[in-house]
């Protein structure tokens, strides 16, 4: 039951797995089948920012950060990403839309699955790149600011009537 916790707020932080849902009266049901704590992943726009006075500046606020080993997250705690190095981790219900840093855009909300295809391609400055999924816009500026903003993206959007 989700007493005490809005359900916006539940699915905000949670992944959960609904078997059934129906909306009557305006009154939302589901079957939740399983619900998984998500950790909150913030991009260090590199374009504005660094990692290291991004973790200073979150210090500063009272945030400790944390290797791996620390294991689940206290509310307070983060943690470099072992795999995206200007990639924070912060425990679900850190308020990070409420902080300078995200304000400021030093920081970019960003789930780390949409973070791997620029840190893969690795494109040096220069490039010019090709982003055939530009829709909010993530994936680019990520790519820019691993660029240095110095190359070229051409997004492009595929028209539904093409499939």
């Amino acid at each position: 039951m989700l007493t005490g916790l809005s359900i916006l707020q539940f699915f905000l932080c949670k992944a959960t797995y609904i078997s059934s849902c129906l909306f009557a009266n305006d009154l939302f049901i589901a079957t939740v089948i399983s619900v998984v704590d998500l950790p909150k992943y913030a991009r260090v726009n590199l374009l504005k920012s660094d990692v290291s006075l991004v973790i200073a500046a979150f210090n500063e606020d009272g945030y400790l950060l944390c290797d791996e080993r620390c294991g689940a997250l206290e509310h307070n705690n983060f943690s470099i990403d072992p795999i995206l190095p200007d990639v924070l981790k912060f425990h679900p219900l850190a308020p990070l839309t409420t902080h300078p840093l995200y304000r400021d855009s030093h920081i970019i909300l960003q789930d780390k699955a949409s973070c791997l295809p620029a840190y893969l391609l690795a494109p040096p400055p220069g490039s010019n790149v090709v982003d055939c999924c530009a829709a909010p816009g993530n994936k680019t500026t990520q790519l820019a600011s691993i660029m240095r903003n110095k190359g070229s993206d051409r997004k492009t959007t595929v028209a539904q009537s093409t499939f």
